[in-house]
């Protein structure tokens, strides 16, 4: 759900007529990220709300084995990691959100 919120949110902010940022203020936005703690935390929240849909439906779906919840819950966080943080798609995003002047 978050991912499609995201694209959808980088899909229209194409749109805007924000220019083109260079490479050096991608690397000072990248910092950034890295010092705040942005992209842990980014990536915590998106895992968090995950994890409180899959105990949701778990908890509507009675007969399922507490072990392959976890078993989502880690190949969630996995995917989180890989969609969101390893490919940059954060970095990329905060590039169009905000750019500096």
């Amino acid at each position: 759900m978050i991912k499609i919120v995201l694209i959808i949110t980088l899909f229209f902010s194409q749109f805007s007529f924000a220019e083109e940022i260079t490479d050096e203020k991608k690397r000072v936005i990248d910092e950034m990220l890295e010092i705040t703690g942005a992209l842990k935390i980014g990536e915590m929240m998106g895992t968090a709300v995950a994890n409180q849909m899959i105990s949701a439906m778990s908890q509507q779906q009675k007969d399922l084995a507490p072990k392959i919840v976890a078993i989502v819950q880690d190949e969630v966080g996995k995917v989180m990691h890989d969609e969101f943080i390893a490919n940059g798609f954060i970095n990329e995003m905060s590039y169009v959100v905000c750019p500096i002047p």
